[in-house]
């Protein structure tokens, strides 16, 4: 399995078990719902990956993922609640990646755009993993 599939996977494990998220309403989704969904939601969107320099024992993947989180509402802070508790569910500890050392999750950046009755946040993190490492490697 790629490094980018088992970090999308194990990305959605943990949004999709996360208390704080599910208590503020939303559900996780791999591709978007039908339209006829009306409550609040994150979905799995693009991500990049990139071979990262290497030890003679292993490999190390670097690449972004980009969620998308709408929420049903007209709140950019109530929004950006929700950002907070996606950060929170992500970097609070380390991803179980399958196959996968995971070095470092991080937020680099979101942009909030409004629509009618929704606040549609484009997230991306930056990720770090690694394969056949030798213990205490690191970036």
């Amino acid at each position: 399995m790629s490094a980018a599939a088992a970090i999308q996977r194990a990305m959605y494990t943990r949004l999709d078990n996360d208390g704080p998220l599910a208590a503020a309403g939303f559900k996780v989704f791999d591709e978007a719902p039908d339209l006829s969904y009306d409550g609040s939601y994150i979905v799995l969107g693009d991500s990049t990956e990139a071979r990262g320099p290497g030890s003679h024992s292993g490999r190390v993947w670097e690449g972004t993922e980009t969620l998308h989180l709408w929420y049903r509402g007209a709140s950019s802070v109530a929004a950006k609640d929700a950002l907070e508790l996606v950060r929170s569910a992500l970097e609070s500890s380390p991803l179980n990646v399958a196959g996968h050392s995971t070095m470092l999750v991080r937020y680099e950046f979101s942009t909030t755009l409004k629509e009618p009755g929704w606040r549609h946040l484009v997230i991306r993190f930056r990720v770090v993993t690694g394969s056949g490492l030798p213990p205490g490697y690191s970036t």
